[in-house]
């Protein structure tokens, strides 16, 4: 890969050029090069905070147990499902959602008397029903992985605290979150590997609408290999 982006090879010929550094001086050449640098970037690390979030309360409301509340193993399952679908069955489905006059979302919010969004035609809101779309898919996993260290963390300690007077506060902050470390690093690490090279799923929410303020770099190096035959670039 290193030695071809030094060439002018098209992905087809048997022959090709060095051409230097040329490609790397184009490239922030490349019409909305910017702002396509931009949404990746806020993609990536939106997803991740979201992500990592939303996942960490559901694993903590699904690891307590108590009476009056729906069976832990289907809520799991239910919360791990979206990570089975494909990302381009995902995108449409978020994208048949997000519809301005038909999706379900803009229904809900007009039976509560409020206004329809234009969820995939305006700048800066297309890019949080992106990561909302691309988040739903990557809650489950990282709940699996929170459940597991919550499930690993030894029960004296919680007994040890309440007999000192800590509140559940305190043992949140002084016990679950240190014995957490490792699968809140994992979860970081393989969220943030997933948001900056996520392609189809992004793509088919917005299609990189409005204008670039959602074309991922991803889909743009997608474009130059398989439309334009520019493999160097």
């Amino acid at each position: 890969v290193v030695r071809y982006s030094f060439t002018d090879w098209n992905g087809i010929a048997k022959d090709y050029n060095y051409i230097g550094l040329r490609n790397y001086l184009n490239v922030p050449k490349i019409d909305g090069f910017g702002e396509m640098m931009v949404s990746t970037i806020t993609f990536a690390i939106g997803c991740t905070i979201l992500t990592i979030l939303v996942s960490f309360i559901v694993a903590l409301a699904l690891d307590k147990k108590g009476k009056g509340r729906l069976p832990r193993g289907m809520m799991r399952s239910l919360w791990f499902l979206p990570a089975l679908l494909s990302g381009a069955v995902v995108g449409m489905l978020w994208r048949i959602m997000y519809n301005y006059n038909n999706g379900g979302i803009n229904k809900v919010l007009v039976s509560a008397g409020m206004e329809p969004v234009n969820w995939l035609e305006t700048r800066g809101l297309t890019n949080v029903a992106v990561i909302i779309g691309s988040t739903w898919v990557q809650i489950g996993f990282c709940v699996i992985v929170f459940l597991a260290g919550l499930q690993s963390i030894p029960q004296d300690l919680y007994e040890a605290a309440e007999l000192d007077g800590a509140n559940p506060r305190q043992k949140l902050w002084n016990i679950t979150m240190p014995m957490m470390a490792s699968s809140i690093t994992i979860n970081v690490i393989t969220t943030t590997i997933a948001g900056f090279k996520a392609y189809e799923l992004p793509y088919n929410i917005s299609q990189g609408m409005p204008g670039k303020s959602t074309l991922l770099m991803t889909q743009r190096i997608y474009f130059f290999g398989f439309q334009d035959y520019d493999y160097g670039l």
